[in-house]
């Protein structure tokens, strides 16, 4: 006897991790089979070319745009499709979403199609029902946001909420915890248990039953003492935590809730999934990103205040670290493994100067591809790897270093490469310590501002050519000095602790 699977089975089987794996005949054929039993066969052939996709980018195969935006927008209108058949549109509407937002697509050497497409990209979404209200369509009425108070209270008592990665926000806690009176409280919800912990399937059941019922979510029992402390909660990434804690009902808390969004949530759907209006402030650390999620999350651009405010950063050791020689034919890439760093860019630039002249070469600083590389990433290490052979001894690969400040001083240039950065802040590192920063437009975020959104144009190039001919300009004595000292002035005057400081305590006070 043969039993066929009701349809929220034969989904539940569709969307399953190891159906992406199936990239065989056979494999695309069971699945055939399967959903010829319930549908029909063209609806049995979407789902395996669908599959058959995310394999390939799964193993790092980028998709040509179009063939991405074809398959997506079919998804999307199967899933309209499916009257009585919720789950199933749902698993489809997510297949979609999922290749549409996958890694390989954006954060690859390859460029972006959300970067450089944007409205098409907007506009496949838009165009179905089902991703139309997972995604783009504006909260109507916009939700009051958590507390549209000024944060007034002495001391100031702030809720640090973020997931795992504390980098960049501990630098912010720390300045304003020794120079402000403001207090801080840290709440980590990796340590939440799994049911209410933020995950990708949770906020999506979130925003499916607030557009349906408008329920929002109880506050987690051990998150509630901290947010009934605080007087502001501080989201660090605009990712899952960001969009879910804009579900959580805190009828019963009056906070004031900011938010902090870098570049690679940008990449992700968690912007477009927020609450519209939920958030008192969310900031950016560039003004090309703001520009990307204004136009792209209709949802965050009903936040009443979107600031551009730079990373916290101390730079005195940037600025102390001296070396009695600086070899400036020396360039510099701090961090290169990944495909996001290309340093396959600067190793063309390498080629060009030593076409000119042979005592240029290129220290890597940073992990080695051996511990970077991925069986999405491989063909493209393989080539990395064969083009620095090529150089021998003009490429040197140093691995990590705790001493960047001082090979920052003992180096001429630093490359940065990157096909997207939000703001690479080994740029600002280098220009402190007298390194010449010679930057490309980073070419993803160049259509919303690029690198020469946050530093002066002259330090930016666009191709590995112009790059030698501004280092071939600039390596010789009487300009390198002159130069040198205009970059440290620069950070000097534009990456002021103190301006940076108030930016901060102006955000969380309101």
């Amino acid at each position: 006897m043969i039993t066929i699977p009701r349809p929220d089975q034969i989904a539940d089987f569709a969307h399953n991790r190891m159906l992406t794996r199936l990239g065989s005949d056979s494999g695309a054929g069971v699945v055939d089979r399967i959903w010829a039993a319930a549908w029909s066969p063209r609806s049995a052939r979407l789902v395996t070319r669908a599959a058959q996709a995310l394999h390939r980018l799964d193993t790092g195969t980028p998709l040509p745009w179009d063939e991405l935006r074809s398959i997506a927008a079919e998804l999307l209108a199967a899933a309209d499709g499916m009257a009585g058949h919720a789950a199933v549109a749902r698993r489809l509407r997510n297949l979609a979403v999922r290749l549409m937002y996958h890694r390989t697509m954006h954060a690859g050497a390859t460029r972006s199609p959300l970067m450089h497409n944007n409205s098409e990209f907007i506009g496949v979404l838009r165009s179905a029902h089902s991703s139309n209200e997972l995604l783009v369509r504006p909260d109507s009425p916009i939700p009051s946001a958590a507390s549209d108070r000024a944060a007034g209270s002495s001391p100031l008592k702030v809720l640090i909420l973020c997931h795992s990665s504390w980098t960049f926000i501990d630098r912010v806690q720390s300045d304003l915890a020794a120079n402000t009176e403001i207090e801080f409280r840290t709440f980590d919800v990796s340590a939440l248990p799994l049911s209410e912990r933020p995950t990708w399937g949770t906020v999506l059941r979130q925003r499916d039953r607030w557009n349906t019922r408008r329920r929002l979510s109880p506050v987690p029992k051990s998150l509630a003492p901290h947010l009934a402390w605080a007087d502001v909660a501080f989201v660090e990434w605009g990712a899952e935590t960001f969009a879910w804690f804009s579900f959580l009902d805190l009828t019963d808390c009056s906070v004031r809730a900011v938010a902090r969004i870098h570049r690679y949530e940008t990449l992700t759907p968690y912007p477009m999934l927020v609450r519209g209006g939920f958030y008192d402030a969310v900031c950016f650390v560039t003004p090309a990103l703001r520009r990307l999620m204004e136009t792209s999350s209709p949802r965050l651009a009903q936040t009443q205040h979107l600031p551009v405010v730079h990373n916290v950063h101390d730079f005195t050791e940037f600025f102390a670290a001296d070396s009695p020689f600086r070899d400036r034919f020396a360039l510099v890439q701090v961090g290169w493994s990944v495909p996001v760093k290309d340093v396959l860019f600067s190793l063309d630039v390498l080629e060009h100067l030593r076409a000119r002249d042979p005592r240029f070469h290129l220290r890597l600083i940073g992990r080695p591809l051996s511990t970077t590389s991925t069986a999405a990433t491989r063909a493209w290490a393989d080539e990395v790897e064969s083009r620095i052979e090529q150089f021998g001894s003009g490429v040197r690969e140093e691995g990590f270093r705790d001493d960047i400040p001082e090979v920052l001083a003992q180096s001429g240039f630093l490359l940065s490469s990157s096909v997207s950065e939000g703001t690479h802040e080994s740029v600002a590192e280098a220009a402190a310590a007298g390194c010449i920063p010679v930057v490309r437009n980073w070419p993803d975020i160049a259509p919303w501002g690029g690198a020469q959104a946050i530093y002066p144009a002259e330090w930016t190039i666009g191709t590995p050519a112009e790059a030698a001919e501004r280092i071939l300009a600039l390596v010789e004595d009487a300009p390198y000095e002159s130069t040198s000292a205009s970059v440290r002035r620069w950070v000097q005057e534009n990456r002021r602790e103190d301006e940076v400081r108030a930016d901060y305590v102006g955000l969380l006070k309101g």
